[in-house]
């Protein structure tokens, strides 16, 4: 179903759809929304579109007004010079962006030490030199410096690479609506932007949306061309808008011009309300339905449930022709969210009153006039008077009409009527005075041009000394200091340049990290020459700090840091600093990039197959007194460990000393028991029994051994030898220990 949106019912929001949030909005909703910003935006961008088109006209020389010009011309028959200044002085700022380029460098974000992301880092530059971003920056920053802004837009492209890869393309600034509320540099505060595609053949937008927002196949073709759009400032043609159901006036049949249509990028952002509530002892994001369902549950349980509401920025982009073709959240496969718009601007300067950004072409479009103006008149004026004219009467000269073309001829005969001349029919005009301050008007008119953006002589490359003292040359250093000094009124303008490098550089990381980190090789180049690392993501890292630095490929930054280092290279020679130094300064050389990497590969060769260095005295002196210390610290390890085992030696005799003691002690009570056994039984008349008398011999064969292991004691400890187990009183050599008597009570 095709809307008629002529119908001013269908061009207004209700208050109910006002309200509602983007995945809430039908496409029609949806549609009727962004036409409504269009007609917001649309009235200020296009007065904008009108005075860049004039500066660009002025940038490329056509710099007199079309019905001036044309008065002139056929009129007057007179030249509309053009002394383009304009152009040279855009050229002299672009090219001070050219050679001091600057790159990005990620930091991660993380407790302790925070080196550089060298992968990442390698890998944004690495994917730049792939889709040229640094030209196409360029040709944007041109635009800024010409108009006021210029575009850019970041994406991916599937075309050539299908695994995907990012681009970063300079877009058309007449192709460009904004939010017309934004004021802040680089359009950092703008709530939506839009970009008309125009002259879309009809095939290609068939071809990439065969069905609309809805899911549903487009069948009528109208539905791809956005007639709503208007016309834009730069339209030679005007544009034809016709109505939905109506045929295409550019239809392509028998050699016709193809099918074309227009087709709207809108980009914008919503905010977001969500809350973060403590959960299980972590911060967990919650919906609005799912807060309060948790508030719910924490009252009923009797737990403490404590949250805050937060918001955040969700940003969105829609294709529209007649119908919405395509709508997407700007969010990555692991659900991290964009964080600004992926059309990016470079804006110079801003217009308070008229709320709009200008370049450096509006203010020299006025010296520019009056130096194109003044040099015509100056060449007209010496025209007319090279051959100067005549008061004549009637009837001087035979053919009048002859008689002027031959007189405007140099050198030819002009003939009179017999009386004419000495008649006096015939008298000289009086020469026109040329102004005598003409030609200075003129100069300081051309010389205006540069001066009043603030760009003097020598940021042109022209000579900076006095014209009216010849004799007071200005050296290479004042030269030097004054083209420096040139710089510092663009300040703003190359400030929004580096604000915008810090925007590119995040949206190129979220690019890399979200869709890019597939494990693809990518080139790092170092000081051991290039080497490819597989691009993964680090998931303990989510958060990285984008650094602006120059770039050290930028000339003017090599010539610079080279000057200065030509100045260190006596100071250096007397620290004799490490190749690698030295070759971390050849990045910074003029040198050839191919003869820099030869070099470096020639020092890394050298230095793996050189022989190692002979060490000189000090070092000599030093190893041999380190190895005294090694030895002496040896010789007192050894000293201690020897008088530790001989304590140890004297506690282990101490011990044995003193079992044998002990054992001496229950032998000598064995034997004492025994006698009186013995003694009783002599004494009761009776016999000793076989068992003991083994017994007894038994005891009398221990008594003999207890007395040879004290002896072998003795001498042990005397001549520092181990000491054996003892052998146990009362047994036998090589005979099972003989069981010991019950101790009896009394006499027993």
């Amino acid at each position: 179903m095709v809307m008629a949106f002529d119908d001013p019912t269908t061009n207004t929001q209700s208050d109910d759809d006002y309200e509602k949030t983007t995945p809430e909005l039908t496409a029609d909703e949806l549609l009727i929304r962004i036409r409504e910003w269009w007609r917001i935006d649309y009235p200020p961008a296009k007065k904008w579109h009108t005075e860049a088109r004039i500066d660009f006209d002025f940038r490329a020389g056509e710099q007199w007004p079309a019905d001036e010009k044309k008065y002139l011309e056929d009129a007057q028959k007179r030249a509309c010079l053009v002394f383009n200044v304009v152009d040279p002085v855009i050229d002299i700022v672009t090219g001070s962006e050219i050679t001091n380029r600057q790159e990005v460098r990620y930091i991660p974000r993380q407790i302790g030490a925070a080196p550089v992301n060298e992968v990442l880092t390698e890998a944004a530059r690495w994917f730049r030199q792939e889709c040229y971003a640094e030209h196409e920056e360029s040709a944007a920053f041109a635009d800024a410096a010409t108009c006021g802004m210029g575009w850019t837009e970041h994406r991916l492209d599937y075309e050539e690479n299908q695994n995907g890869e990012p681009k970063v393309t300079r877009i058309d600034p007449m192709e460009m609506i904004w939010d017309a509320s934004a004021k802040q540099a680089n359009l950092i505060d703008a709530r939506r932007l839009f970009r008309v595609q125009r002259k879309v053949p009809l095939r290609d937008a068939k071809a990439k949306w065969p069905i609309d927002a809805k899911r549903q196949p487009i069948l009528d073709d109208a539905d791809y061309d956005a007639t709503w759009a208007g016309e834009l400032s730069d339209e030679e043609v005007p544009y034809i808008v016709h109505y939905p159901g109506e045929p295409l006036s550019h239809e392509s049949e028998d050699g016709k011009p193809e099918r074309i249509v227009t087709v709207v990028q809108c980009q914008w952002y919503e905010t977001q309300h969500f809350f973060r509530a403590l959960i299980g002892g972590q911060l967990r994001e919650l919906t609005a339905e799912q807060h309060r369902l948790a508030a719910t549950r924490a009252a009923m349980l009797g737990q403490d449930y404590r949250s805050i509401e937060q918001t955040r920025r969700v940003y969105y982009q829609a294709f529209i022709g007649g119908v919405v073709l395509e709508i997407t959240k700007l969010i990555g496969p692991s659900g991290k969210l964009c964080h600004d718009f992926t059309l990016q601007c470079i804006t110079a300067k801003w217009d308070r009153n008229n709320k709009q950004f200008y370049g450096l072409v509006r203010p020299m479009r006025g010296p520019q006039m009056w130096a194109n103006k003044w040099l015509s008149t100056a060449v007209e004026i010496m025209a007319r008077n090279a051959k100067g004219g005549l008061m004549m009467e009637e009837g001087a000269v035979a053919d009048q009409e002859e008689f002027e073309q031959e007189w405007a001829k140099p050198g030819a005969n002009s003939y009179f009527k017999p009386g004419a001349l000495t008649g006096g029919k015939v008298t000289p005009k009086p020469p026109a005075q040329f102004p005598t301050d003409f030609m200075q008007m003129t100069n300081f008119a051309v010389q205006a041009i540069p001066r009043v953006t603030g760009i003097n002589v020598e940021m042109m490359g022209m000579t900076g000394s006095n014209p009216t003292s010849p004799n007071d040359p200005r050296t290479a250093s004042q030269e030097y200091q004054r083209r420096q000094s040139a710089t510092i009124i663009l300040a703003g303008l190359f400030d929004s340049l580096r604000r915008y490098r810090r925007i590119s550089g995040r949206l190129l990381l979220y690019l890399i990290t979200e869709f890019l980190s597939d494990g693809r090789l990518i080139r790092i180049v170092g000081q051991e020459l290039d080497r490819y690392v597989p691009l993964v993501r680090d998931p303990n890292v989510v958060q990285y700090d984008v650094i602006v630095d120059d770039a050290p490929s930028a000339p003017s930054q090599k010539e610079l840091v080279w000057n200065s280092m030509i100045q260190m290279l006596p100071m250096l020679q007397g620290i004799n600093p490490p190749p690698q130094v030295m070759l971390t300064l050849l990045d910074y050389s003029p040198l050839p990039a191919s003869l820099v990497a030869k070099i470096k590969a020639a020092v890394m060769q050298a230095q793996q197959n050189a022989p190692p260095p002979l060490p000189d005295p000090i070092t000599l002196m030093l190893k041999e007194k380190e190895a005294d210390v090694a030895a002496n610290q040896q010789r007192h390890v050894a000293n201690l460990l020897a008088r530790q085992k001989e304590k140890d030696q004297d506690v282990q005799h101490k011990q044995a000393l003193a079992e044998i003691d002990l054992r001496s002690q229950i032998a000598q009570e064995n034997i004492r028991l025994h006698g009186k056994q013995q003694e009783n039984v002599m004494a009761a008349g009776g016999e000793l029994s076989p068992l003991t008398e083994g017994l007894m011999a038994g005891i009398k064969a221990g008594a003999q051994k207890f007395a040879a292991e004290l002896t072998a004691g003795q001498l042990a400890r005397d001549h520092d030898m181990p000491i054996g187990p003892p052998t146990h009183l009362g047994q036998v050599p090589g005979q099972p220990e003989a069981p010991r008597p019950a101790q009896t009570n009394g006499g027993g």
